[in-house]
This record gives structure tokens, sequence and C-alpha cells, in this order.
């Protein structure tokens, strides 16, 4: 079933941009009546299933994003500020909201649960109490907050928006951080409005899409470091514990320690000076550091300075070049100008280097040269195909021909850099196995060394016994 991309316009004369699966134009054109739109110039799509496949993996995604009941209100015959205070007013809903309650009640339970092992082991009542009282509190915390950031502020920012529409102000919205980077450098760019209605139309349910290959390689890369953390708080519970006993055995014996059983000892020494409050703090830090690697993975903007690490380097330059493909692909499909293209999709793609490199690009094809200024940044794109539909080249079959090869170009990347991003999480995977190997295989025989010389050396008391 071909694919058309139509204007359709409302009894009230608004136009309305879109696209829709017909079997030919007769179709589309008795479905628009059904809602009440009369069919004004519609354009066959020359798109592969393979590049829409992977959108239907996330349908209930993208039914609760806030952009397309955003995008519906506003091509209505509705005034915009009106459109945008009456999506301000529906329930919002978030994954991660729907998350919090079950974690809540979890907590609870938990809590219960250590509330009845702190009356079993009257020893640890005190830390069993301080962590049954401490994880609701916390999740709590998490739930208020999760709230705020994904309920409250966007509600504030659509009506703030909503005012500044009904004072007539230009519509920028700049400063807002409303709208992904890729939208608003979009919607603030100097582009024919028609063309500019389309290209957001179309780039917001592929957004989701490109925002969640960022997620899944940083989800890859934090496991390992996941793991390594569960690690050192087990190493820190040791410390705390275990090695204390062993540490009075000792004493108690005379035995005289080897350096790595004084290393070890001296070391749970020091997390005994802070005790439970320290392990508590490690916890935190280590979270801390989790999700502070996390949002500079998945951020566009601080993914820039991964670029120069070596191996994940890799992965974070080619999900940019995806995502300025996919830009690119999109605006050129919408009759928007090659260099006008290129300069907008460098700019959405979050890198400063890389929008510098887009601006002069944008420059040698409006100077007419056939050959391209080389960056390192955008290497990976097939960028000479802009030449395909400047000047006299520009035709609707290059354009969707051309806009297919880089959304093609697009899917390539990003099974590249998935592909990288497990080689890379397979060798942080050895080397942390390694690295816990050693520390744990080192503080046994830290411990198990005066062990074995106190045994050795009853044996010769024993055997020289009358």
């Amino acid at each position: 079933m071909p694919t058309y991309k139509y204007q359709a316009a409302l009894p009230t004369g608004v136009s309305i941009f879109g696209v829709f699966d017909a079997d030919d134009l007769n179709v589309l054109a008795s479905y628009l009546l059904t809602r009440n739109m009369t069919l004004v110039n519609a354009t066959e799509l020359s798109i592969n299933t393979a590049l829409t496949g992977q959108q239907v993996e996330l349908p209930r995604m993208l039914q609760l994003r806030i952009g397309d009941r955003l995008r519906e209100a506003l091509l209505t015959d509705m005034p915009a500020h009106e459109a945008v205070r009456a999506i301000a007013d529906e329930p919002f809903e978030h994954p991660v909201l729907m998350t919090m309650s079950w974690m809540f009640f979890l907590s609870l339970f938990g809590a219960a649960v250590l509330g009845a092992l702190s009356l079993i082991v009257p020893e640890g009542r005190g830390g069993l109490l301080s962590f049954a009282i401490a994880t609701p509190l916390v999740i709590g915390i998490l739930w208020a907050t999760a709230h705020n950031w994904f309920i409250a502020r966007p509600r504030a920012m659509l009506l703030t928006i909503a005012a500044r529409l009904e004072r007539g102000d230009d519509g920028t919205f700049t400063g807002l951080g409303v709208l992904p980077n890729e939208l608003s450098t979009v919607m603030n760019a100097s582009l024919d409005s028609q063309a500019k209605a389309t290209s957001i139309a179309e780039l917001v349910p592929t957004l989701t899409g490109m925002q969640l290959q960022s997620h899944q390689l940083a989800a890859r890369l934090l496991g390992p470091l996941v793991a390594l953390s569960v690690m050192l708080i087990g190493m820190h519970v040791l410390l705390l514990t275990v090695v204390q006993n062993f540490a009075e055995i000792f004493i108690g014996f005379g035995v005289e320690l080897p350096a790595p059983t004084v290393a070890v000892v001296a070391l749970s020494d020091s997390a005994r000076v802070l005790g439970l409050p320290g392990l508590v703090g490690f916890i935190s830090l280590l979270a801390a550091m989790i999700v502070g690697f996390y949002a500079l993975l998945v951020m566009p903007r601080s993914a820039e300075m991964w670029e120069s690490v070596p191996g994940l380097g890799l992965s974070v330059r080619w999900l940019m070049q995806a995502r300025v493909a996919r830009i690119l692909g999109v605006l050129i499909r919408n009759r928007v100008g090659p260099a006008d293209a290129i300069s907008v999709a460098s700019k959405a793609s979050g890198f400063k280097s890389v929008a510098e490199s887009g601006k002069r690009i944008a420059e040698v094809i409006n100077s007419g040269t056939p050959e391209l200024a080389y960056t390192r940044q955008l290497s990976g794109l097939p960028l000479a195909l802009l030449f395909r539909v400047s000047g006299n080249k520009d035709t609707e079959a290059s354009r969707q021909e051309t806009s297919q090869a880089f959304q093609s170009y697009a899917a390539a990347l990003e099974q590249a850099s998935s592909g990288n991003g497990s080689f890379i999480t397979l060798l942080f995977e050895i080397c942390i196995v390694i690295t816990s190997g050693m520390l744990i295989g080192f503080t046994v025989l830290a411990l198990f060394m005066p062990l074995i010389k106190l045994l050795n050396d009853l044996a010769i008391i024993v055997w020289w016994l009358p």
C-alpha cells in the first residue's frame, strides 16, 4: 500500500498536512471527507518499509508524547493559544511516574520486612530501622521530584507559551526548554512556513526512535558499571563486618600480620571510622556517578565531549551523524533547499563543531562548487547527494530518492553504533570481571594468610611437644 503526503483543507480554510497509507488517491480523498476535510494535493512517497518498521515497536511511547497532542490541536481551527492552554489542562502521563507508585509500595513492603527483622535480630535493630525509614522516604522524594519534572514543569511551560501566543509574541520560544533541540532548531530556522510545518510534523514521531538509540547505548555501558558498583558496596560491607572479626582473632593469637593483611585491616579501620553513614554516603556517591555518567551520554550537548574517547567516541559520533541524516532527509523531502537543510540539520545535532561545519558546507553549496569541504564529524554521510537537489536538478523524484538515501544511511549508522557499543560493553565486562576477581582474591588471601601461618606454627609446636 503506497504512502501519500497530503495537503487538505478544513471548511474554514485552514490547511492540514499529514501522511496516510491508501490504495489510491480516491481512497485518500474519501477518507479525508469522513473527517470533514477536502484533499488539495497529494504526493506518493517512495519510503522503504524497513525505514519505518522500527517505529511500530513503541506505539504507547508515541501516544504519551505531548508533542503529538500539541500538533493535532494546532492543526485544527482552534486558536493557537487556546489549543495550547487546553492541552495544559489535560492529564499528563509518563512511564517513570507509572513505575513510581509500584516502587513506593515495594519500599513500604521492604520497610515492613526490615521492621520484622529488627525484632528478630536485636543487635542490628538500629541499622535495620534506619533503612526501613529511609527507603520509603527516598522513594517518596523521587516521586515528588519526578511529578514536578514531568507534570508540573511541562504544564507551566505550556501555559507560558499560550500566554506568549495570546500576546502575539514572535513564537520562537527560545529558552523555554519545552521542545527538544531538534524541533526547536527547525522551528526557529528561517524556512518557508509550509516546509517548516510539515517537517516538524514528520520529526515529532521519529524523535522517540532517535533518542532511544542514545539511551540504549548508555544503558549498555551502564550495565557493567552497575555490577562493579554492587561489588564495591559488597566489599565495603565486608570491610565493616567480616574483616574486623578476623582482625580480632589475629590480635588474640598474637600473629604477626603480613603486608597484604595489614593493608586490608587498615582499610577496614578507615571504613569503621565513618560507620553506617559512610556506607550510605558511599552508595549515594556511586549512584550519583552512575546517574551523571548516564546523563552525559544521552544529552547531545554533553555527548560531544565523549567524541575524543577511543572506541566510545565512534558510537557517539555515529549516533550524531544518524540524527543529522534523519533531519536532512525530512527537510529535503519537504522542499527545503540543500544549503538550508545541512545548516539546520548540523545545528540540530547539538555539537557546536558540527554546526560550524554545516555552515561551511552550506556556503560551498551556495557557491555552486561541486566539491564539499572535508569534515571529520560528518565524514560518514553522503553529503555529495545534496547537489542532486540543487539548482535545476531539484525535482520531486530526486528529492524523494535523496531523502530515502539519507534515511538508509541513518539506519545503517544507528546499527553500527549499536554494534560498536555492544563490543565496548563486552570489553568493559571483561575488565570488570578481572578487576573483581583480583580484588576478591587479594582480600581472601590477605585474610587467610595469617590463619595459614597460625596453623603452621601450631603444627610445629605440637610436633616438638614430648
